[in-house]
């Protein structure tokens, strides 16, 4: 509704000076008519008045690298950029945290990201838990791993708290709390 819209050749809508959401529908625009005379037909150009660039991406987590691309080229101006963006694929325990940490980064470049990692599917690969090491860690990680693929009403719950396991085990490995 608020995109600029041609009616008819006559009839135009400029939409909303600013975008408020992320549909694609052109707003952010403001119209020039320019008339050349009585019964002529309108002469229209729209003219950016937009501060800020809604943008929806769907991506696997492969190609992550290339909106992170996308928004470095975009220098100081990424910081006028909004991001829904929606992550598909498949990744382990160590891959996801890589991805939730480049996420993190991006974050920090744009004016807001919106992140959904519902269709971002996390693995336990063996090099997971070896990294958690043999003692407690690894063994609530390893009970944590069979509730999470035994099913159940249970399993999702299992499988995030294994994620924040992995991902603040590796925090603290890393220097970064204590």
């Amino acid at each position: 509704w608020h995109g600029t819209t041609e009616i008819s050749e006559r009839v135009w809508y400029s939409g909303t000076p600013e975008p408020d959401g992320f549909r694609d529908n052109a707003p952010g625009h403001a119209l020039i008519v320019t008339i050349e005379g009585q019964g002529a037909a309108p002469k229209v150009e729209r003219v950016a008045t937009r501060h800020f660039t809604w943008v929806s991406r769907r991506a696997t987590s492969d190609r992550l690298a290339a909106i992170e691309a996308e928004v470095a080229a975009l220098g100081s101006a990424a910081s006028r950029w909004l991001i829904e963006l929606h992550l598909d694929g498949l990744a382990t325990l160590g891959e996801r945290a890589d991805i939730e940490a480049r996420l993190f980064q991006l974050a920090s470049q744009v004016f807001h990201l919106d992140a959904d990692l519902a269709g971002l599917h996390t693995q336990t690969a063996e090099s997971d838990l070896d990294a958690l090491g043999p003692g407690a860690l690894g063994a609530v990680a390893q009970r944590l791993k069979a509730q999470a693929e035994g099913g159940g009403a249970e399993a999702a719950v299992a499988e995030r708290a294994l994620r924040k396991l992995f991902a603040l085990a590796r925090r603290v490995d890393a220097g970064g709390a204590s």
